[in-house]
């Protein structure tokens, strides 16, 4: 490593050891925004130079202690090793800047490099003998026409980008003479207004004819004071005006577009922030057009040209809610919008907007959070904005004007050092009335009539000590409730106190050890004033129910009937939680968190659904379910994340509070009349306009990092080419991340065309593996969402193409040689049966020739003895003949 390069890393740590806080007060960060930190421990850098985006999504930052990049989950960093020529060729890398054409530029002391995306390698960039040696650069930059400018000590290099058809790049030098000595360098190097590229340096300002490569030196400038002078960092950024920003030591000096002179501005802001003895260490232009400023010792500070106005970001002691150091070498704002701030020893503060912003409160905010007073079981908003809240201790009041929260005991005896209340419901009546509902643990219920309007309780009613009080509910006028030992509906007139009841429609069990469900029976009121009883049955060791039945009441009968209705179809046996809200937009439809994710119950259509909002809720035995006014359902399932579900689309939002403030879980929310939203529960309350919740930005980059088959990895996947795989290595696994660098809980959901065409979800799982894959072509497919998100067809998706081959018996050489054998089978088969013919019809010829010869032999015989037969009768005629010859004779003798 050089002298320079050592002073470079050296100076700004001597610095940080003397840095004296700016005590100006401008505008600090909003509470809007929210942080991560990246740091040494975690195994980030601690010293970062430069912060980039890569094409692959990830974040890239250059350090002294090596080249790392972060794809939201984990760091990775490259180190020079000597022995392995693919490793990058140096360790130290200053500045590096992504291109548009699929690279990463690097450069340090000695070495200017590439890494290219598409391939994963690094390669160096050669000089030509014919030029001066490449030194140490500062600055780096692309121009509109794509050529990279590198700023080096020694003067400026030119390079075209590489492409398929060059590979390496082009490389020619400008040498500028006052930057010859060793001590001189370029700070900082873009592309100006006019084309020109503007050059900052310790000894001034060049601008330089790109087409020509002639330079001029910029000023002298008759506003820069003395003692204000370029000094070793000096940066330039050019605003959307085509403004651009030098800065000095002790201000800024302000081009703008026509005008001659510069202004030199010693003051930033509409708080006229002093900008002198600010030592600054980057500027960058942010993506709504303000400026960045990295600072030495005051941070950052953002200024916006248009608006005049100047934030300041500083590091805030033990507040999560700041950067983590004000010593800030450089920021980057990534295609998210979120802003990274790169430190010289805390390693990296990661900035983002809050997609919600809510305002904690406590019902007495000078009682402790674990007090009583701030325990909140129920919130019921009326129609002037005001809250009115049960609590542990009683009854609370939250003015819709901002005035202080009051609390009203029933009667004297419910003081919080002797409260013996289990309070249970409260319900309004009338225009002003109100009725609070406790169960005394020493006697009997009560109904404690409460007046909005005076604020005061007005006595109290009791109520049969043999009810079983769970569940309230009210009309307006008139409450209802069930008790267990008399099997009846209770219905109590709120304008003179009369009370009636009627019979349930089935009958009520008291529930005992040896029960197996208990049963609880909730009365609902419909959107159209239709009076439903739910039938809940609860598993004896799980407060959960496993089963439900609907009856509506016939007011003219005065008596109930069932309510048919379909169960949904689940995977897992269906789990319900003890909270379930009745529409107020939709009449007869009821909305129930389940292990499966959000049921929906029509009872006007007799049908029931699940949404399913999470794969599965974390538990179901706290939580709230509230309809807003536009018919989202905005619930809450034991946690500290409050979830928003639009039930036409499915589209689901999670927003996640802050561990530090209470609640950590919620029992109830309600929608105030302004249309904003509060939630209570342990600890106290929430409350929050939906209207400026911010639309989360989806997961833009999802990359499959690892395709394994067998002993084979795949991590240069290359997009479009189909992957072919041994049939013996059709075992195969594929890991993949979303990026996501705000909190990195990624859901994923895969499908792998050609085996199963439907997306099966992972949650947060990372990686999915297949055993004993037939042979065929495939498509694997995967996509990522936000956690608390839904997906879509628009989700962040990547996929790998590939094909298991045939076994070798299924291969056409096979079918080739089974073909041939076959053939070799056939024909053989053919010429034994040929010869089995043959065979046969010979020896039917020779039987038939034997036959023949046996005809011929039995005819010959016969002819033979036939002319035997004719021989004796030919010798017994010529005998006859010569007797008779004889006889004449002998007569003829004896006549004579």
């Amino acid at each position: 490593m050089n002298s320079l390069y050592k002073y470079l890393i050296v100076l700004p740590l001597i610095a940080a050891c003397f840095l004296i806080a700016n005590a100006q007060e401008i505008q600090a960060q909003s509470d809007d925004k929210t942080f991560r930190y990246f740091t040494p421990q975690d195994g980030y850098p601690a010293f970062v130079f430069r912060i980039q985006q890569g094409d692959d999504g990830k974040i890239w930052m250059s350090s002294p202690s090596g080249l790392f990049s972060f794809d939201g989950y984990e760091p990775h960093v490259y180190m020079y090793d000597p022995s392995d020529n693919n490793s990058i060729p140096e360790g130290n890398f200053r500045v590096i800047l992504n291109d548009n054409n699929g690279h990463l530029w690097l450069t340090g002391p000695n070495v200017i490099a590439l890494y290219d995306f598409q391939t994963e390698e690094f390669s160096e960039v050669s000089i030509p003998d014919n030029l001066p040696p490449y030194q140490f650069a500062n600055g780096l930059t692309q121009t509109a026409d794509s050529i990279i400018w590198i700023g080096s000590i020694t003067g400026i290099y030119r390079l075209t980008i590489p492409t398929s058809v060059r590979p390496k790049p082009d490389v020619s030098y400008i040498g500028i003479d006052e930057l010859e000595d060793q001590a001189n360098r370029v700070t900082d190097i873009i592309e100006g207004p006019d084309g020109q590229i503007w050059i900052s340096s310790n000894e001034g300002l060049y601008f330089l004819d790109p087409e020509t490569g002639s330079y001029v030196k910029a000023g002298p400038f008759n506003q820069i004071p003395n003692g204000a002078d370029f000094y070793d960092f000096s940066y330039i950024v050019m605003d959307n005006d085509n403004t651009v920003w030098v800065s000095l030591d002790g201000g800024l000096l302000k081009f703008t577009e026509g005008e001659n002179e510069p202004e030199f501005l010693t003051f930033l802001g509409e708080e006229n922030f002093s900008l002198a003895g600010l030592q600054v260490n980057f500027m960058t232009l942010s993506g709504d057009g303000s400026i960045w400023i990295a600072t030495r010792a005051s941070g950052a500070l953002q200024y916006d040209p248009s608006t005049n106005k100047l934030t300041q970001f500083k590091s805030d002691t033990g507040n999560r809610e700041s950067i983590s150091e004000n010593f800030v070498y450089n920021v980057f704002e990534d295609m998210d919008g979120n802003t990274w701030f790169g430190h010289i020893g805390n390693g990296i503060s990661m900035m983002y907007e809050k997609a919600w912003n809510y305002t904690y409160k406590k019902i007495i905010e000078a009682d402790d959070p674990n007090a009583t007073s701030n325990f909140i079981h129920e919130i019921k908003p009326d129609d002037n904005g005001n809250s009115w809240v049960l609590t542990s201790l009683g009854l609370a009041f939250i003015p819709a004007d901002g005035g202080p929260n009051q609390i009203f005991l029933p009667e004297s005896e419910g003081s919080e050092s002797n409260n013996r209340y289990r309070f249970l419901s409260i319900l309004f009546a009338g225009d002003d009335g109100l009725f609070f509902i406790e169960r005394n643990s020493e006697a009997e219920p009560r109904l404690h009539p409460f007046d909005r309007k005076e604020q005061l309780f007005t006595g109290f009613q009791a109520i049969d000590p043999s009810a079983y009080l769970d569940s309230f509910m009210s009309d307006g006028t008139t409450l209802y409730w069930t008790e267990r030992g008399k099997n009846k509906l209770m219905m109590l007139n709120t304008t003179d106190m009369s009370t009636t009841y009627i019979d349930l429609p089935l009958a009520f069990p008291v529930a005992d050890s040896n029960a197996d469900t208990t049963i609880y029976v909730k009365p609902f009121v419909s959107k159209s004033g239709n009076l439903y009883l739910q039938y809940n049955y609860e598993l004896q060791n799980e407060p959960l129910y496993s089963k439900r039945l609907y009856f509506k009441l016939d007011s003219d009968r005065q008596s109930f009937s069932g309510v048919p209705i379909l169960s949904p179809e689940s995977e897992r046996p269906l789990k319900m939680s003890r909270t379930t809200i009745v529409s107020q937009l939709y009449d007869g439809v009821f909305w129930t968190m389940t292990n499966n994710g959000l049921l929906k119950e029509n009872l006007i259509e007799g049908t029931s659904s699940l949404i399913i909002a999470r794969s599965a809720p974390r538990s179901l035995m706290f939580g709230f379910v509230l309809e807003d006014h536009q018919g989202n359902i905005w619930y809450s399932d034991y946690g500290t994340i409050i979830s928003k579900l639009d039930p036409i689309t499915q589209r689901e939002q999670s927003f996640v509070l802050d561990m530090n403030r209470k609640p950590y879980l919620f029992f109830t929310a309600a929608e105030l009349s302004g249309g904003e939203i509060i939630a209570g529960g342990p600890g106290g309350y929430i409350q929050f306009n939906p209207a400026e919740i911010r639309e989360e930005i989806n997961i833009q980059k999802l990359y499959i990092d690892e395709f394994r088959t067998g002993s084979t990895s795949y991590t240069n996947l290359q997009p479009g080419m189909e992957y072919e795989i041994e049939y013996e290595d059709n075992n195969l696994s594929f890991s993949f991340a979303g990026i996501n660098y705000r909190h990195g809980n990624n859901r994923y959901r895969y499908r792998l065309l050609g085996y199963d065409d439907q997306w099966t979800d992972l949650g947060m799982q990372r990686s999915i593996s297949f055993a004993n894959l037939p042979f065929g072509s495939y498509n694997f497919q995967v996509q990522a969402t936000r956690s608390g998100t839904s997906f879509s067809e628009n989700s962040a998706a990547a996929e790998v193409q590939f094909a298991i081959l045939p076994p070798w018996w299924r291969t056409t050489f096979a079918y080739l040689l089974y073909f041939l054998l076959f053939g070799g089978i056939v024909f053989g088969i053919d010429r034994i049966q040929r010869k089995r013919l043959i065979q046969k019809e010979r020896e039917r010829a020779t039987a038939k020739e034997l036959e023949q010869a046996k005809e011929i032999e039995k005819a010959y015989k016969n002819l033979e003895a036939a002319h035997e037969s004719l021989k004796s009768a030919q010798d017994q005629l010529i005998q006859q003949e010569k007797l008779a010859s004889l006889g004449q004779l002998t007569a003829g003798i004896a006549h004579e």
